[in-house]
């Protein structure tokens, strides 16, 4: 069988539908570039006073609580021109449109698969090691990045990291990486969808550091 296509996709519109069934992008859902090389698209989290549209490599701090945690207030993906904004990206704690929604991140597989399809963090390319900070500093479940999966259903809580349905990413392991379908995709293909938001302990201090997002499935 040949290799599975696979497209990426955010929804840069505050209407929480599905994108149109495929390959293909619609009014709501625009396609990524993927890759970690120049030529790929960066997900940001990044502070209030970004805005959708700003220039590319706009970022904004935010202030870590000496106890507790924060939400990073905005979701953006850079295209290496812009910044657009994931207004329903994250829970009802950030400082955008978060909370309980379905369709926010997407994932159409072309073709059949011989696994499930994850989602997976990694700090390189190699995906050999979880050791960045955000990662949980090679602990994976003190990972500040939580996803949940939706391509069955929507999150069920605004708050949906509270409400515990999520998983803290970082690695392969199976608490800390997203089953994105509950079965081999079939002949035809499946849109898949997920939610995510970044939870930031207090006294974490400073940190800049790029993660890599993964799909990861089997195909013969």
């Amino acid at each position: 069988m040949a290799k599975p296509s696979v497209y990426w996709f955010y929804n840069h519109t505050t209407n929480n539908v599905a994108k149109a069934t495929g390959s293909g992008s619609d009014s709501n859902f625009k396609p990524v570039t993927t890759g970690t090389g120049a030529g790929g698209f960066t997900l940001v989290w990044t502070g209030s006073n970004a805005n959708d549209g700003a220039a590319t490599g706009t970022r904004d701090n935010i202030v870590v609580p000496d106890s507790g945690s924060v939400e990073i207030d905005k979701t953006f993906i850079d295209d290496s021109s812009l910044i657009n904004q994931i207004p329903l990206a994250g829970t009802n704690q950030g400082k955008q449109q978060g909370g309980d929604n379905r369709y926010v991140f997407c994932i159409n597989i072309g073709g059949v698969t011989q696994s499930k399809a994850f989602l997976e963090l990694w700090d390189n390319a190699s995906h050999n090691s979880i050791n960045a900070k955000t990662l949980g500093s090679g602990t994976p479940g003190s990972s500040y990045i939580k996803g949940i999966a939706t391509t069955y259903q929507a999150p069920g809580s605004s708050d949906w990291v509270a409400g515990g349905g999520h998983k803290n990413l970082a690695g392969s392991g199976s608490s800390n990486r997203l089953e994105l379908s509950s079965a081999n995709i079939p002949a035809g293909g499946a849109d898949l969808y997920f939610n995510l938001a970044t939870r930031v302990p207090g006294g974490a201090g400073a940190f800049n550091e790029t993660p890599v997002c993964t799909l990861r499935f089997s195909y013969s």
